[in-house]
């Protein structure tokens, strides 16, 4: 009979045990995620007018990573007259060890849907 207690104990122990750590790990990766928004979106604002940002969940073992859409601020667009109304794209890399994030060049949404 004991044994049959301590095998219940350990086992409402262990599954209990799970559910903590599952949800300390679900917060940190959500925490996670703010910080890549937040950074990228202060890069962002630098080179878009309004940007939005799609974080990509779980990144690389080293890079946060998240897609970012937009209009080109007017002194960075090119002299196309086209490009005045063009949405474009960049890539935010945010190193998870450094803390830093870093855009690439504009892309043409060419390849995305809208």
């Amino acid at each position: 009979m004991k044994r049959l207690q301590l095998a219940v104990c350990c086992l409402f122990t262990f599954a209990l045990g799970s559910t903590i750590a599952e949800a300390s790990s679900s917060q940190a990766w959500l925490e996670f995620q703010q910080s890549i928004r937040k950074a990228c979106m202060i890069e962002a604002l630098k080179a878009f007018d309004n940007p939005d940002a799609t974080v990509d969940s779980y990144g690389s073992p080293s890079y946060g990573i998240a897609y970012i859409d937009g209009r080109p601020k007017k002194s960075l667009r090119s002299d196309n007259p086209s490009d005045a109304n063009s949405l474009f794209s960049a890539i935010c890399i945010y190193n998870k060890y450094t803390k830093r994030a870093e855009l690439s060049g504009f892309m043409e949404r060419a390849f995305r849907s809208p």
